[in-house]
């Protein structure tokens, strides 16, 4: 535990270092996320940030491999997966520079997805839902694409990415330790780490962005943790359970955008001022709060994930609640939202 705190403190201090270094390369390149009837700033501001938290990751868990060498051992197949996490970056930052259609994009994803998935099936983690190999293959590599989505689309408000996504990433490495799974604990340490070191350029008053290059990377990396999160003990629905409290924010938003948007025959991939952040601030949220609840909802639902084990309905019920008032609140703005359409 002491070696993925040391981790997390230097992916913290290379983030706040780096990120400032990245928004003066992407100004210089003109690599600039500019204003539209769909964005909330008011002025452009330089991408980039996700290569500042790739490289605050990939550092720490390099320097900390020096002193943890049983991790090279063990988790062997471990820079594959972050060797194929940047080229999911590189995609993203395609798209940063020149705009990719979504259909390539997620065509890339599944590929991407299908392919790792059968390299983890020789470590035997792929998530197993039956005995059917192919099923679980593609439920293994549809939770990536997910949590890819769900990441990339969470980003739309300043500081809410680094919050939510950086305390979950704290939490599933809480829940990672406690199952002596120390790597993988590690790693999203080094996620979380890097995110809160990028904070302060991106709240309150957003100098930087993490881009789709930041966004997928995060996204792809957390989806193979989860997947490889298994509970010594455990049946499926807890893994599962604990998994979905942990990132309980971003993929109910993510799920409930694409529900709101397929009711109103809209197509889902269409970036849209429709998320939760965006509907409540439409019900009089103070900006710069909105964050925050994110981080007080996630707070609550780790609670659920951690209780789940001694508490089984207490948990649902948690979760339960949380949801519905989150369903709630897309019901309550449905037609408030039409202000800012999905574009």
């Amino acid at each position: 535990m002491s070696s993925s705190v040391i981790v997390f403190l230097i992916s913290f201090v290379l983030g706040v270092f780096l990120t400032p270094t990245f928004r003066l390369i992407a100004l210089r390149l003109a690599i600039l996320d500019k204003p539209s009837n769909r964005k909330i700033q008011t002025e452009p501001v330089p991408y980039l940030g996700g290569i500042a938290v790739l490289l605050a990751v990939f550092l720490s868990l390099f320097a900390a491999s020096k002193f943890e060498s049983s991790w090279t051992r063990q988790h062997p197949e471990g820079w594959i997966i972050l060797l194929v996490s940047l080229m999911v970056l590189l995609v993203g930052l395609i798209d940063d520079f020149v705009p990719v259609n979504y259909k390539f994009k997620l065509i890339f994803q599944v590929t991407t997805s299908l392919l790792l998935t059968f390299y983890l099936g020789t470590t035997s983690t792929r998530v197993s839902l039956v005995e059917t190999d192919w099923i679980n293959v593609c439920a293994t590599a549809l939770l990536l694409v997910f949590f890819m989505n769900a990441i990339n689309f969470f980003d739309n408000w300043n500081g809410a990415t680094a919050i939510t996504i950086g305390s979950s990433s704290l939490f599933l490495g809480i829940l990672m330790f406690n199952n002596s799974q120390n790597f993988l604990g590690s790693v999203s340490f080094a996620i979380s780490g890097a995110l809160m070191g990028f904070l302060p350029w991106n709240f309150p008053k957003a100098k930087i962005f993490l881009g789709d290059a930041g966004t997928l990377f995060i996204g792809f990396l957390l989806g193979v943790l989860a997947i490889r999160y298994n509970p010594t003990g455990s049946s499926n629905f807890i893994s599962v359970f604990q998994i979905f409290a942990t990132f309980f924010v971003p993929l109910a938003d993510c799920s409930l955008v694409i529900l709101f948007r397929i009711l109103r025959k809209v197509n889902p991939a269409t970036p849209g001022k429709d998320h939760l952040s965006h509907r409540l601030f439409l019900l009089g949220l103070d900006y710069s709060l909105i964050p925050l609840l994110f981080f007080l909802l996630n707070l609550a639902s780790f609670t659920a994930a951690l209780l789940i084990t001694k508490a089984l309905w207490f948990s649902i019920c948690i979760l339960f609640f949380l949801f519905v008032s989150l369903f709630k609140i897309y019901w309550r703005t449905a037609n408030l939202s039409r202000r800012f359409p999905a574009l």
